[in-house]
């Protein structure tokens, strides 16, 4: 009697498909991006992983056990590759030690699942998906953001889903060959999988707990982890993440999740700091109360200060022209943040506060506003002002619905608000116009003095929109830029509607007074940045070019813009304002307009003095009180529930 011959495995069936899956993608979306090499790479890897998948390993009489466990502790050096592939980073770059930090890290979680499910091929799939997953969030962010996905990211997550349709998803060489290496990971870890004993398991929980324990105290421990040079950088956390690994350097900022007190803080010593810092009586503020009108432009940014380039027709002509006015001040605003993380630049003006001091890629509004604040809006909230926030998007994004009111605003428009229901779109955002014309709208129907901050979203992120068409084009370039045009031509739009604001406040009797600055630079894909790189000297305002936006001081009124600095940073916008508008100064207040007036530029990045030298918040440096002090307030101003 013949054997018929068996039906393939269901293991078998679901790799041949994942391989042929990645393989048509790279078939499809390869071709155009890369070199031909590349693809045929890919497509290599996914014919060996399909033809290992049906190749009869049990003709080799495998000795399963030492094979299943060799498979296992190789795939967390592998995983660990694909990660930093992922990252846009070579593995061999990594530092020596973190790379064996990082393949720790892995294969302690791959033992530590086998000793839990007894078997080493889920344990390890499980495992290998895990890293896949954070990878491939890493990548994206990497790509669009342009910086590392953190711990503190887990905030983010819901402002990153209500964007992310918005950007172009397509997979590319990076992501392919990740892919197509890591399911041959899988592959292995399937074919050689084995069941762990009861011995089996005590080991490798052993070994698992040893592994991980390793990897615990040295990124709990900031002696250890400077010991052997592993730890993170709160400045430039993705360049660092390069050096030490994706993985290492999140899990060691874990720790910085944590906001302590600075060494030796006190509260008394806090509000004696602040007992220095008193407005001087001739400073008292004027009976004037004009409506301020603060408007924060999302990516609004000039190029060619960091570019070299030039385009068919101007687009920031309005902007240059109001800035010539007898009643207007322009400079540059430089912020902690680029390509993304809205809500740090908007949480650094509204508070005085600076990203300098907190985790690197914090979301503010959720980690530390958790009770009412003495930010702006509530300041201006007790001397009588109506308080408003206009944002047209979702309420919900960075927890604006529930920050807003504790930082001082009355009233909070959002795209949920009927105000902006029928409101003008440009691409799949309400328009700056529409917006505009509501602040208008607000400021006339107001009997009181109005304090409004508006978040603008017409330049948002996602510039490859195909049924928008650019009106503004880069000259003498090839057609692979088109993310840039389109962001310009953007840009060219909010610059209209910011000339016909200016010009309807222009002809109003209420003393109107304007602030305007950009939230960071936008984020391209195209490589933009680094082919049109314009020349740049070691100074300070070229250190920072990348992060500075112009900022625009005007009123219809003759106020006094005199005294502000031309390069100024986010956090230290509000007290000139303030000063600007005739309102006197609480001892916060006046303490960062002192403080501005030795160092105007107090960033994640930079720390800038007066004289245009970059200073460094280092232990005996000529910064070090004035820095420390800063600290001090503003973990008092944040933190300390005392008060």
């Amino acid at each position: 009697m013949n054997k018929s011959n068996p039906a393939p495995s269901a293991g078998k069936i679901i790799f041949t498909a994942l391989f042929s899956l990645v393989a048509l993608l790279s078939a499809v979306c390869l071709p155009g991006q890369t070199s031909l090499l590349v693809t045929a790479a890919v497509l290599a890897l996914c014919a060996g992983g399909i033809l290992l998948t049906w190749l009869p390993l049990k003709k080799l009489k495998l000795n399963r056990p030492l094979f299943g466990y060799t498979a296992a502790v190789l795939s967390g050096v592998l995983f660990f590759a694909a990660v930093e592939v992922l990252s846009m980073n070579m593995p061999y770059r990594v530092l020596p030690v973190a790379i064996l930090l990082n393949t720790a890290l892995i294969t302690g979680i791959i033992l530590l699942l086998t000793a839990i499910t007894g078997r080493t091929a889920p344990a390890g799939i499980a495992a290998g998906a895990l890293v896949l997953v954070l990878g491939l969030i890493n990548h994206y962010t990497l790509k669009f953001r342009g910086t590392v996905v953190l711990p503190s990211d887990i905030f983010s997550v819901a402002t990153a889903g209500q964007v992310v349709g918005n950007y172009d998803l397509t997979p590319d060489k990076r992501m392919c060959a990740a892919l197509a290496g890591i399911l041959l990971v899988f592959l292995l870890l399937y074919r050689t999988g084995c069941r762990a004993g009861k011995r089996g398991r005590i080991v490798s929980g052993c070994c698992a707990l040893a592994l991980l324990s390793l990897v615990t105290a040295v990124s709990a421990s900031q002696t250890l982890s400077d010991r052997l040079g592993v730890s993170p950088s709160l400045w430039d956390q993705t360049a660092r993440s390069k050096e030490i690994g994706f993985l290492l350097n999140g899990v060691e900022n874990i720790r910085t999740m944590i906001v302590t007190a600075p060494e030796g803080y006190s509260r008394e010593g806090a509000e004696a700091i602040l007992a220095e810092h008193t407005a001087n009586s001739a400073d008292a503020g004027s009976d004037t109360r004009p409506n301020i009108l603060v408007i924060m432009a999302e990516s609004f940014a000039e190029l060619q200060n960091v570019a070299d380039f030039e385009t068919n027709t101007g687009y920031l002509d309005n902007f240059y022209r109001i800035a010539q006015e007898p009643n207007s001040k322009t400079g540059k605003c430089v912020v902690s943040i680029f390509g993304g993380l809205t809500s740090c630049s908007e949480f650094e003006f509204l508070t005085g506060c600076s990203m300098r001091f907190l985790e690197s890629s914090s979301a503010p509004y959720q980690q530390y506003i958790r009770s009412d604040t003495a930010a702006l809006p509530a300041c201006l909230r007790d001397l009588g002002y109506t308080t408003s926030a206009l944002h047209p998007y979702e309420p919900q994004n960075w927890s604006r619905d529930t920050a807003y009111p504790l930082l001082g605003f009355q009233e909070f428009l959002s795209s949920a608000s009927p105000e902006f229901v029928n409101a003008g779109t440009v691409r799949q955002w309400i328009s700056d116009s529409a917006l505009f014309d509501e602040m208008i709208a607000r400021c006339e129907a107001s009997d009181d003095p109005i304090f409004e901050f508006a978040i603008t979203m017409q330049c948002h992120g996602g510039y490859t929109d195909p049924g928008y068409e650019s009106t503004v084009e880069l000259q003498g370039v090839s057609s692979e830029y088109g993310e840039v045009n389109q962001y310009l031509s953007l840009l060219k739009g909010t610059d209209e509607a910011i000339g016909q604001l200016i010009e309807t406040l222009r002809a109003s009797e209420e003393p109107t007074i304007v602030l305007l600055f950009g939230d960071h630079f936008p984020s391209f894909t195209s490589g933009f940045y680094d082919a049109f790189a314009s020349e740049q000297s070691d100074s300070a305002e070229d250190f920072v070019r990348i992060f500075s936006t112009p900022y625009l001081f005007w009123a219809n009124y003759d106020a006094d813009f005199s005294g502000i600095p031309d390069l100024l940073s986010s956090n230290f916008l509000m007290p000139y304002l303030l000063k600007a508008a005739g309102i006197p100064l609480n001892s916060h207040q006046q303490y960062l307009y002192d403080l501005s007036q030795t160092y105007p530029v107090i960033t994640k990045h930079a720390i800038i003095d007066t004289a245009g030298e970059h200073n460094f918040y280092q232990e005996g440096a000529a910064c070090y009180e004035d820095l420390t002090a800063y600290q001090t307030i503003q973990y008092y101003f944040l933190f300390d529930s005392s008060k």
